[in-house]
């Protein structure tokens, strides 16, 4: 009779620990949720960033080629005067 005891406190304890494992997975899936939902919302912060860094540097490759075009103009008018 007292090793049934033993053993039915053993399992009440491990169903116990079990209710407990229960839970936290239960509190890490939710937490994964949260970091998906996060990483969605950078992947398109990233995305957005990349689209205006290609915008910045056409717009800096027209103005370089407008420095280069009036460069070429000052030699010119330099060179006429």
């Amino acid at each position: 009779m007292q090793n049934e005891d033993k053993i039915i406190e053993l399992l009440a304890e491990q169903l116990i620990r079990q209710d407990q494992l229960i839970q936290e997975m239960r509190e890490m899936k939710g937490g994964i949720r949260d970091l998906q939902e996060q990483q969605a919302k950078t992947n398109l912060a990233i995305g957005e960033l990349r689209l205006s860094v290609t915008k910045l540097a056409d717009e800096i490759k027209v103005v370089h080629d407008l420095e280069h075009r009036v460069s070429a103009i000052e030699v010119q008018l330099r060179a006429s005067r």
